[in-house]
């Protein structure tokens, strides 16, 4: 089963980035976008298909799914957007999604990977707190 993870470090006052990484957390994505984070291998292509279901499950009272869609296939850096977009949406509702215990900032993703090999477009979420 193949596991992608997300990488991130702050960059420092003169343009330059620390030395240590650190796991993503849901809400890099606008930091990495700006570029006050960087994403380890960000630009690296990872899922070569053009659509993929991300699965969600915490820290929801069960399982969601999410579509995206992209004709290049996904970089790192798409699937951390990705992820984002999917809680960002989550969070907006967390009712309808039946969030318990934690905020949006709490979540860190840990890796992402494929849930099974008979559908090869689901990707299930590892996020922690």
């Amino acid at each position: 089963m193949k596991h992608i993870t997300f990488r991130v470090r702050w960059s420092r006052t003169d343009g330059s980035y620390g030395r240590s990484y650190l796991t993503a957390g849901v809400v890099d994505w606008p930091a990495i976008y700006d570029g006050s984070m960087r994403l380890h291998h960000g630009r690296q292509k990872v899922v070569r298909r053009p659509i993929i279901v991300l699965e969600l499950d915490y820290p929801l009272d069960e399982a969601y799914h999410f579509t995206f869609i992209k004709l290049t296939g996904f970089t790192r850096r798409d699937l951390l957007r990705c992820v984002y977009r999917a809680y960002s949406k989550i969070y907006k509702d967390v009712r309808q999604y039946g969030v318990w215990g934690h905020h949006i900032g709490d979540l860190i993703v840990d890796s992402l990977s494929q849930a099974n090999k008979e559908n090869k477009m689901l990707y299930k979420a590892e996020i922690g707190s």
